[in-house]
């Protein structure tokens, strides 16, 4: 590879991170809205409703 030990740890470990991150990212964001609710408002989704028949 023409590489050092040095440049080949850096390496690793510069995709290990790139791998990871969207890990840590999914779970913190779990831990941030694990107990909100996902559900769109009632409102909403009739505003949206309307809308969306009055485009068609």
């Amino acid at each position: 590879m023409g590489l050092s030990r040095n440049q080949l740890y850096a390496m690793a470990l510069q995709d290990y991170l790139q791998a990871h991150k969207q890990d840590q990212i999914t779970q913190q964001l779990d831990a941030v809205y694990g107990d909100e609710s996902s559900s769109l408002d009632p409102l909403f989704v009739q505003l949206q409703a309307h809308t969306l028949s009055e485009e068609n």
